[in-house]
């Protein structure tokens, strides 16, 4: 090859990248590379630089190939470097925010993150992303009240703002770290995306003095600030007279146009409060004898021992709810299954009782011969009652079954105490019935007390006159529990009789009697302005032609949530039906949601917890709940991007805390040094009181002597 091949050589593009590589070899760490004879001439021809005597060398030495190789391996992790840590990056925050979610869902306190990251780290010392974890209870507790509690919370008002009509839900209860009133509030809507209605936790807000109507309303109107009250068209809530004021208030505020339809108070809290009633106007005291027996061997070793000892029974009371009183029918049927265990117990002289009154409720009530038979009525009540609780502990749309199971509970009620004739047959008259008339009543030998209560009663040694007084106490017992009921029950007003238009049971067996009542729905939808007239018209005939096209459906209707089967049968030609039947299932039959809440808050309650804390866990949590469990929740980017702006939120939150304590402090001190002037001036005042007194005393003894010198 003459000069001018090598030269021309030299230019072609093949050359020039070789010369590159080359270069770039004097940066690469020769560590790597095997020591070898090759290796060295390599090392030469690299730096003396001799490209003309060398090239071929160059060309053809493997070592220069792999050296290449690594090169254009090196290039490539030099490249990926920062995408590899981005992912490791994303990866390890995808982790502290799930475990964020485990410590929440399982209630764990936010110390317990120390320790439990450290094992985690050398559980899995193989994992890039575990040992880049950095979650202590601070960042935990910070990025869960700054971070992801509002990611939730906006993503729930993003999908309130996709309906309109909404339902909210209020209930209190004691907060007993921050010793205030709490305050939980739910929103029930219909989530398009899910399609289903959705019970969701809202916030709490802490009610500091006594919850007046007007503090209620106040702290309530601040919870729901987000929201637009125009489209509230139910607040559920339970029965106390302050409630009642309280919606009475609500309306004024939300003025004449106010959107809100009435269907009572919460019917669980009806027929706990109603059996209440019934008790106390028997004049029995069951309640003290339950709640005696179970504290007498509550936590009580020694006394559980010598019950043992003397009964051969291990067989313990259970425990009496005083706030859900028809559950009390669990602790009655076990009174009744120890009942000579426990009088025998009793009347054991050896035996040294507890002065205490609950020692004594229980002496008191086993020296009654009838106590077996009240507690066995008294069960056979609650056991009635039970199924409608059970039903209505849901956060299922269950609304349009309210009607028909209140009037099936009253009529197995009144079946027990009036004649069958004189029982109305419509809802409408129930509230009619006059207990004042003795002629509607049954004899009462003939009252239903019970197979049990009827049993103990034929054997219970006692005068006659004492077992029809029992009879005459449980009549008093049955009225007064129904007349509770409906007082306190929703059967009265149109709309709860209205939504059992979209009961299946009710369409099988009458469609004339559906019809009207859809009717008298959309009557009350159009009249609150929620429907327009056109939408209401078309529903009508879309919910008529629904029921009779669709009639071998609704007879073969199983146990399925109401929105899924409507939203399965008028997915295709009844657009407004839907529309109104979204609205419809959405009101809410009862408090449960508000009330498993609660212990929700139990179970997160610790001491120095702030309220901003619970919030943030109640919110967390019902997401996970949601969810279907902590590990069922996507992470996406937002919920990382607010994630990562927590510590930032966190550090303006302590600026700003510490700016009042200042702000705080400067007032105190100003007031402090006001009250300071105050006391000095008041003290100069009193001294030149005294010093004008001391003159004028001593011109007045002047004037006297100069007087007496005239």
């Amino acid at each position: 090859m003459g000069k001018a091949a090598i030269d021309s050589h030299v230019g072609t593009p093949k050359h020039k990248n070789f010369a590159r590589l080359i270069e770039q070899n004097k940066r690469i760490d020769f560590s790597k590379v095997n020591d070898s004879k090759s290796d060295t001439s390599l090392v030469s021809i690299v730096i003396d630089d001799e490209p003309s005597n060398n090239l071929s060398a160059i060309h053809s030495n493997p070592v220069i190939e792999e050296i290449s190789d690594n090169i254009s391996s090196d290039e490539k992790n030099i490249n990926k470097r920062p995408a590899n840590n981005f992912f490791i990056r994303r990866k390890t925050i995808e982790a502290e925010i799930l475990w964020c979610l485990h410590v929440i869902e399982n209630h764990f306190s936010m110390n317990s993150v120390n320790k439990s990251i450290s094992v985690l780290k050398k559980m899995f010392e193989d994992s890039t992303t575990a040992q880049n974890i950095q979650l202590g209870s601070t960042k935990l507790s910070y990025s869960c009240v700054f971070g992801l509690a509002p990611y939730f919370q906006e993503h729930l008002h993003e999908n309130i703002k996709k309906t309109t009509p909404f339902v909210l839900c209020f209930d209190e209860s004691l907060n007993k770290v921050s010793q205030k009133g709490q305050m939980d509030l739910v929103i029930r809507f219909y989530n398009p995306s899910k399609k289903e209605v959705e019970s969701r936790y809202l916030t709490s807000v802490f009610i500091e003095g006594r919850a007046t109507s007007e503090n209620i309303l106040h702290h309530f109107l601040k919870g729901s600030s987000k929201l637009n009250m125009e489209n509230l068209i139910q607040v559920s809530m339970d029965g106390p007279n302050v409630n009642i004021k309280f919606l009475r208030l609500l309306k004024e505020y939300l003025n004449e146009d106010n959107k809100l339809i009435d269907l009572g108070t919460c019917g669980l809290h009806v027929v706990h409060g109603s059996i209440q009633t019934g008790h106390k106007a028997a004049g029995w005291n069951l309640h003290s004898f339950l709640y005696g027996i179970y504290w007498l061997f509550k936590d009580s070793p020694s006394r559980r021992s010598d019950f043992t000892g003397i009964t051969n029974s291990n067989v313990f009371p259970l425990k009496f709810c005083h706030t859900r009183w028809v559950e009390g029918s669990k602790a009655a049927n076990r009174a009744l299954m120890i009942y000579k265990d426990l009088k025998k117990y009793v009347e054991n002289p050896s035996i040294i009782f507890p002065h205490t009154t609950s020692s004594k409720n229980v002496k008191n009530g086993l020296k009654d011969p009838l106590l077996p038979t009240k507690i066995a009525f008294f069960s056979t009540i609650c056991s009635d009652m039970e199924p409608f609780l059970t039903k209505f502990q849901s956060n299922e749309p269950l609304a349009p079954f309210l009607f028909n199971e209140l009037y099936i509970l009253l009529n197995c009620l009144l079946q027990k105490f009036i004649k069958k004739t004189t029982i109305p047959k419509d809802s409408s008259d129930l509230y009619k019935i006059n207990f004042k008339s003795k002629d509607i009543f049954l004899a009462y030998d003939k009252i239903n007390i019970g197979f049990r209560a009827s049993k103990l009663l034929n054997e219970v040694k006692v005068p006659e006159k004492e077992k029809l007084l029992f009879l005459q106490e449980c009549q008093k017992f049955l009225i007064s529990t129904v007349s509770k009921i409906l007082e306190r029950c929703g059967l009265n007003h149109r709309m709860v009789k209205g939504l059992s238009c979209l009961d299946p049971n009710i369409i099988s067996s009458s469609k004339t009697i559906a019809e009207k009542r859809m009717q008298t729905c959309l009557e009350i939808l159009n009249d609150k302005n929620i429907i327009s007239g056109e939408i209401a018209e078309n529903a009508k005939k879309q919910f008529n032609a629904m029921i009779s096209l669709k009639e071998d459906l609704f007879k073969s209707y199983k146990k399925q949530r109401l929105d899924h089967f409507y939203e399965d049968l008028c997915r295709e030609n009844y657009a407004d039906l839907l529309k109104v039947i979204r609205i419809l299932l959405i009101f809410s039959n009862g408090n449960a949601a508000v009330e498993s809440g609660f212990s929700f808050n139990k179970q997160m309650l610790i001491e120095n917890l702030k309220d901003n804390s619970l919030i943030a866990q109640r919110t967390i949590y019902d997401n996970i709940v949601l969810c279907g469990g902590a590990e069922n929740i996507i992470v996406t980017d937002n919920m990382i991007k607010l994630y990562k702006q927590a510590n930032q939120k966190y550090k303006e939150y302590l600026e700003k805390e510490r700016t009042e304590e200042r702000e705080k402090n400067a007032r105190q001190g100003e007031k402090r040094k006001i009250e300071m002037e105050i006391k000095e001036l008041e003290l100069k005042k009193l001294k030149l009181d005294l010093l004008k007194k001391t003159e004028l005393e001593s011109i007045e003894t002047r004037i006297k002597l100069l007087k007496k010198n005239l």
